[in-house]
């Protein structure tokens, strides 16, 4: 009978022994099927976490672009100085830059450019033979004149001159790809290539705006070097000066407190 009893009971530990070496291995087993799902899933995770970054980063890229501010040069504006074949002894051409600045812009407007200097300087001596036929001068002309300059000599109407505005009027004007016929206190500009003291009248015609640089982009007729020549936007909104019209230039002011400006309306509406 104790040897029965012994032999089931060693039986009984074999049994139980086997058991316990099955369910460990059940366990070992479902424990590495786990780790080996990780190390299947943690790839695909990263994928995600990675998409997920680059989309932040492109709407971070997106914001940035939006609020960049960018140089703006839109309007090729043909360029002519007022002493195209650079004969300045002309009185023509030494009081030329409102006829100039007319001539730019109406170039513009057709989407023509100056064939050559004798084409610019013909342009600017046809001008003045008109003024000089209807208003009695050429030496200075105010920007009414000039706009009668553009009717009755050009046939063109697409304009409007303004007598009261602000500095960022000029800058959403060209922002509508418009551009700007200014009168100007020549020597408040401080051109270095102009001949000093620098002249006491003058036009010019403001093309675009940069932003970034805080400058207005000029064709300044008053030197050879005027294309695109850029102004420091307050140097150049407090030297526009509405001087008038005549057969001679006014004294330089004290102070300025009339202002004028004629846009061309040739871009987004």
């Amino acid at each position: 009978m104790n040897k029965r009893k012994i032999f089931f009971g060693i039986v009984f530990l074999i049994a139980a022994l086997f058991a316990g070496l099955f369910f460990r291995g059940e366990n070992f087993a479902q424990e590495k099927q786990d780790v080996n799902d990780q190390r299947q899933i943690l790839p695909e995770e990263k994928n995600v976490q990675n998409e997920n970054e680059k989309k932040s980063q492109l709407v971070e890229k997106q914001k940035e672009e939006q609020v960049q501010i960018k140089p703006v040069e839109k309007n090729k504006v043909p360029f002519t100085s007022q002493a195209p074949l650079g004969d300045w002894s002309d009185e023509r051409n030494q009081n030329g830059c409102e006829e100039a600045s007319v001539a730019m812009a109406m170039r513009w407007i057709k989407g023509k450019s100056f064939s050559s200097p004798n084409d610019a300087q013909q342009e600017i001596f046809d001008i003045s033979k008109f003024e000089e036929k209807t208003f009695g001068y050429f030496i200075d002309t105010d920007v009414s004149d000039v706009g009668k300059i553009l009717v009755d000599f050009y046939g063109f109407k697409n304009f409007t001159i303004s007598k009261s505005f602000i500095l960022d009027d000029l800058k959403k004007e060209l922002a509508k790809q418009n551009i700007i016929l200014v009168p100007i206190f020549g020597r408040a500009l401080k051109n270095p290539n102009f001949t000093e003291p620098g002249p006491i009248t003058h036009m010019l015609v403001l093309v675009d705006y940069d932003a970034k640089t805080k400058e207005f982009i000029t064709n300044d007729p008053g030197t050879k070097r005027g294309e695109n020549y850029r102004y420091d936007e307050k140097v150049l909104f407090d030297a526009i000066w509405a001087y008038p019209s005549g057969k001679n230039h006014p004294d330089a002011p004290k102070s300025i407190k009339d202002k004028a400006m004629l846009v061309i309306n040739g871009g987004k509406k």
